[in-house]
Formats: C-alpha cells, structure tokens, sequence
C-alpha cells in the first residue's frame, strides 16, 4: 500500500484544564507502549495491538460494574431486612392491642338476621317532617301502595288522602275508582296526620310535589321519601335492614313497569320467585315498602295468571 505521512505526530502536546479532578488516560500507557516496541501497523501485529487494550478496557468495566453490582445488591437487601422487621414489629402490636381489646374472633352476623331476631323500637314520628305534599298520578296507573300503606301505618301516622281530577283526564278508570272509595273508607286512629292531595293527571309516571325545586318521579323512590319521614320501624335505612337488596327490589318494581313484553316480566318474576323462597314477604316476616312497591307494580302491569304461584300467593297477600 502507499505510505501517508500521519498529519498529527505523536508527540504532541496537549494542556488539560485544572479545574477538575484529573484522571490517568486509559489509553496513554498503550499508545506509548505501542510507540516504544516500533510496532508495525500492518498484517497480524495490527490485532495484536488492537486487541490488548481491548482486553484490559473490558476487564475494568467489568470490574467496575460487579462491584457497583454487589453494593447496590446489599443495599437492597439491608433496606429488605428493615422492611421486615418493622412488619414483624406492628404484627406484634395489633396482636398485642387484639387482646388488650379482648376481640371476638368470631365473624359478625349480618343485619338481616340479627333484625329478624330483634324488633325495632318504636320511636315518636317528628311532625316537623310531615309537610303537605301533592302527588300526579294517572289513572291508568293506580297507585295501589299508598292504600296499603295508609292500612299499615293506620295506628302510627295518618294519611289524609284528598283527590282532585285534572283537565287533561276525561274520566277515571275503575280501578281509580276503586282506589278513591277504599282510600276514603279507611279511617285511620293515629292523630299524628300527613296530608296527601293527590291529582289524576295524564303523566307518564307518578311524581310527587313536597315544595322543593324539582319532583319525586317514580313509586318506589315516593315510598323511599315516605319511609324516612314515617314511623321507623319501616325506615330500612336505620332499622338493620339489607339495604342493597330493599333498593334492588325498589328498582324491579319500576323495571316490571317498563316491560313491554312477556318475556321481560318473567325474566324479572324469576329473579323475585327465587329470592322470595319460602319467606311469607320480601321484607321478612311482615311486609316493608320493597313489598308494597312490587305488588302496586305487579297489579299495574301484568294479570295473575302470569305470576308464578309463590309470587301470586304473595301478592295477594300483601294486597289483602
């Protein structure tokens, strides 16, 4: 090959800077070595030139990164040791505060069974509560639980029941009628009163009217209003009752409502047969506003013959 003159010589000064910290090129000893022996840079001496300081590099860098490798590798293993030990330490302090406590290890009961065991005190109903409200309904979809209900409550709260026809209603269904007479022939015998006016309007669904900004829509959620402000043994919020399982029926009475079909009704009938059993309510032994709703439903939207014969033993009981 042609011989090129190198452009740089070799021995060449360079001045580094003293501001930092100075450390020994890694490569200065090789190149001298190198420059030293009078090595030719051709054929086989140009791999053992090159391979050399190749080695020596990777060898420190291994060095390095092992020993970089273990202290990381400790450090993480003492933090691990900490980490148990302050486990093992509050371990011991709530065993230690479970016997002070003197804590039943035994599981807790649910709240349905220990409220079928006990009876729900009766408490004073507070009157502040029991302001005047107005409730549209159409007469194609009779309200039926406000007349259980008023017979339910007919020795703890009066409702007062004053109907009105509006402008829009040519005339009442006779199930509407029905309703009037039962409702005015029931006398009830608590002197604490709540006074319902209740207007037949042509509504989609049943809304209630207590003097606040936006309406109550819906049967299930005007027994839920009821529920609160009524006597508390029927208030399943504060009596021990199943909560999520009273609302979930809440919401099948409204769901039985909106079937269109068949079909529907006895999708939402199955799920009520099976968690009804051998109980005589849904409520447990008496009968709680998730009854009242799902009969009023029941009666408004599908005839008996399409009641299974638990579901239709139950209704009618609960309907009287």
């Amino acid at each position: 090959m042609y011989h090129i003159k190198p452009i740089i010589s070799s021995n060449v000064h360079i001045e580094l800077p003293t501001s930092m910290y100075q450390i020994k090129p890694i490569s200065t000893d090789h190149l001298n070595d190198i420059h030293s022996n009078n090595l030719n840079v051709a054929g086989s001496n140009l791999a053992d030139v090159s391979e050399k300081p190749n080695r020596d590099i990777v060898q420190q860098i291994n060095k390095i990164l092992k020993q970089s490798k273990s202290g990381d590798m400790e450090e993480l293993e003492a933090r691990q040791e900490i980490i148990l030990k302050q486990l093992k330490e509050l371990k011991e302090r709530l065993m230690s505060m479970h016997k002070e406590l003197n804590v039943c290890s035994k599981p807790a009961q649910s709240r349905v069974q220990q409220s079928s065991q006990t009876k729900t005190a009766q408490k004073p109903i507070d009157a502040s509560n029991l302001r005047d409200i107005v409730i549209n309904a159409n007469p194609s979809n009779v309200p039926f639980s406000l007349v259980i209900l008023k017979k339910l409550w007919t020795d703890r709260l009066s409702i007062n029941i004053q109907f009105y026809t509006h402008s829009s209603v040519s005339s009442l269904s006779q199930s509407a009628v029905n309703f009037q007479h039962i409702c005015t022939a029931h006398q009830s015998t608590s002197a604490t009163a709540l006074n319902v006016s209740l207007i037949w309007k042509n509504v989609d669904s049943i809304e209630m009217i207590n003097g606040s900004t936006l309406p109550i829509i819906g049967e299930s959620n005007i027994l839920r209003y009821l529920a609160r402000i009524g006597p508390n043994e029927f208030n399943y919020e504060t009596n021990g009752s199943n909560c999520n399982e009273i609302d979930s029926q809440l919401d099948l009475s409204e769901m039985l409502l909106a079937a269109e079909t068949a079909r529907d009704r006895q999708t939402i009938f199955k799920n009520l047969n099976a968690t009804l059993g051998k109980n005589e309510y849904f409520g447990g032994s008496e009968p709680r506003i998730n009854d009242l709703s799902l009969a009023s439903a029941v009666l408004q939207s599908t005839a008996e013959k399409e009641l299974p014969p638990t579901l239709l033993k139950w209704s009618r009981k609960v309907m009287g």
